[in-house]
C-alpha cells in the first residue's frame, strides 16, 4: 500500500494510481430541456426525479421535450454514461449518480439541464460508478461546494476537479462485477425490509380503524353508521361531530415584532413539527405572544396537535417537547370537553386520514387547508369513557410492540445501507481485494 494523499482516500495499492476526473472523461457535459412538443415527437429527456436513491433510473412519467436533431445528437445518451445531478435545494440530492443501462440506451434518452453527464475512457465505467457514488467523491463535492460558490451546485469544473483513484484495468472489471454480485444482495435484503416496514404499518392501521369503529367486543351487536368510511358501529355507539367532544384552537399567525412590553418571545409549533410518531423537536421557533395569546395558544400535556396546512391531518400527542410551547396558524390544538379522551382522538385521526376523507372535503386543486371549521364538523363516534380506556389502553399495547419491530427493522435498514456503503469505499480503494 501506499499513500494516496488525499485524506477522504487514504493508503491505496501500490500498483494503483489516483488523477483528477478531467483526465479520466471523454466528456463532461450539461443537458437540455428543449421546448414543448406533441409527445410523439419528441425525445425522452430524463430529470432528476427519474433517479432513485440508489443510483438506478426508473423512467414511469417521463418529460417528451422538442429537441433538434444535433441538440439531440450532443445529449444523447449511450450505455455507460454516468448522469449526476447538479442544481437541487438540498445537498442530499447534489451528486446522485446513475449508471446508464442498455435498456436506457435503447430508448434514445436526452438529459435535462439541470444534470452533469460525464463519460469515462475505458471499458469499464461501472467501475467508475461506484466510485462517483462513494463517499470519496461525496466529501470532495461537499469541499468543493464550499470553496467556490458555497452553493448547492455542482459545475463542469468542480467534476474535473475531484480525485479519482484508478485501478490496472483488469482490477477495475473483477471490483465492478465483485460489487455488481455483492451490492445486487444487500439491495435485495432493503427492499424486502422496507417491504416488511410497509406491511407493518399497514397492519398497525388496519388494527387502530378496526378497535376504533368495532370496539373490543366481537359479540356486541352492531349497525350502520350510515357513513361509508366509518362502516357498521356498535349498537350503543353514536355518531357525532368533532366540536361536540372537544375544544379546537387554531394557531397564531406568525408575528415577528414585538408589539409592546407585554409581548414574549416564546417556542411554537409548525407543520413541520407535526409526526405520527411524536413531535420533532429538530427546530423549534420562537415568536412574539402577548399574555392573551399564551394563554389561548398554550399547549398542555395531552393535547392533541393536528396539521391544518400542507400535510393536513397529521397528529401527534403533546408530551411537553419545548415546554412552555404554543402554536403557530398552521397548526390546531385539540382538547377534551372532559367526556372524551385525548389519545383517543389521536387515533382517530390516523381512521380519518387514511380513510381519504380528507380528500373530499379539501381541495386538492391548490395548497390543501384542514380549516377549524373542517375539523370540528369532522365525524367521530361518541363512545362511553368505560371502553375508551379500554380501546386507547389496548392500542397503546400493541402498537407500542408494532412500533418496536418497525424501529428495529429500520436500524436494520440503517445498518445495511452503512455496510454498503463501507464494502464500497473499502473495495474502491483497494483496501480490500476482490480474491
Amino acid at each position: 500500500m501506499k499513500d494516496s494523499g488525499i485524506e477522504w482516500i487514504g493508503e491505496i495499492p501500490e500498483d494503483w494510481e489516483v488523477s483528477k476526473g478531467k483526465y479520466l472523461y471523454i466528456r463532461n457535459d450539461g443537458g437540455i430541456w428543449g421546448v414543448d412538443c406533441d409527445e410523439n415527437k419528441g425525445y425522452i429527456v430524463l430529470r432528476s426525479t427519474e433517479q432513485l436513491a440508489d443510483g438506478t433510473l426508473q423512467i414511469a412519467n417521463p418529460a417528451v421535450r422538442g429537441l433538434s436533431k444535433k441538440e439531440f445528437a450532443n445529449t444523447k445518451l449511450i450505455e455507460g454514461d454516468i448522469i449526476i445531478t447538479k442544481s437541487s435545494g438540498s445537498m442530499a440530492h447534489i451528486g446522485k449518480a446513475s449508471y446508464v443501462t442498455d435498456l436506457i440506451e435503447s430508448m434514445n434518452c436526452s438529459f435535462s439541464n439541470f444534470m452533469q453527464r460525464i463519460r469515462f475512457k475505458g471499458p469499464y465505467p461501472k467501475y467508475y460508478w461506484y466510485v462517483i457514488n462513494s463517499i470519496i467523491v461525496r466529501e470532495q463535492f461537499n469541499y468543493l461546494s464550499t470553496t467556490t460558490t458555497g452553493l448547492n451546485n455542482i459545475s463542469a469544473e468542480m467534476l474535473r476537479e475531484i480525485i479519482i483513484p484508478s485501478p490496472p484495468l483488469y482490477i477495475q472489471k473483477a471490483i465492478a462485477n465483485y460489487l455488481d454480485e455483492k451490492v445486487a444482495k444487500i439491495d435485495h435484503i432493503i427492499e424486502k425490509t422496507k417491504e416488511s416496514i410497509e406491511e407493518y404499518k399497514k397492519y398497525k392501521q388496519s388494527l387502530i380503524t378496526e378497535t376504533v369503529t368495532k370496539g373490543l367486543n366481537p359479540n356486541v351487536e352492531m349497525k350502520d353508521s350510515g357513513i361509508e368510511w366509518i362502516g357498521e358501529i356498535p349498537e350503543h355507539w353514536k355518531i357525532t361531530k368533532s366540536k361536540f367532544l372537544y375544544d379546537i384552537v387554531l394557531g397564531k399567525m406568525l408575528c415577528t415584532k414585538q408589539i409592546d412590553n407585554s409581548y414574549t418571545l416564546e417556542n411554537y409549533l409548525c407543520a413541520q413539527n407535526i409526526k405520527w410518531e411524536g413531535i420533532s423537536t429538530k427546530e423549534i421557533k420562537q415568536m412574539w405572544f402577548s399574555p392573551r395569546e399564551k394563554k389561548q395558544y398554550l399547549l398542555k400535556y395531552g393535547d392533541v396537535v393536528v396539521v391544518e396546512g400542507g400535510d393536513i391531518g397529521v397528529s401527534s400527542v403533546y408530551k411537553g417537547e419545548a415546554k412552555p410551547c404554543c402554536i403557530q396558524n398552521a397548526v390546531h390544538k385539540v382538547s377534551s370537553k372532559g367526556n372524551s379522551l385525548n389519545k383517543l382522538f389521536y387515533y382517530w385521526m390516523t381512521v380519518v386520514v387514511s380513510s381519504g376523507y380528507l380528500d373530499t372535503i379539501c381541495n386538492k386543486a391548490t395548497i390543501r387547508h384542514y380549516t377549524k371549521e373542517k375539523l370540528e364538523n369532522t365525524p367521530i363516534l361518541f363512545i362511553p369513557v368505560r371502553e375508551q380506556c379500554e380501546i386507547v389502553s389496548y392500542l397503546d399495547k400493541k402498537c407500542s410492540k408494532i412500533n418496536n419491530l418497525i424501529t428495529q427493522k429500520e436500524q436494520l435498514l440503517t445498518e445495511l445501507e452503512s455496510y454498503k456503503k463501507s464494502l464500497i469505499y473499502e473495495y474502491v480503494t483497494g483496501k480490500k481485494q476482490v480474491v
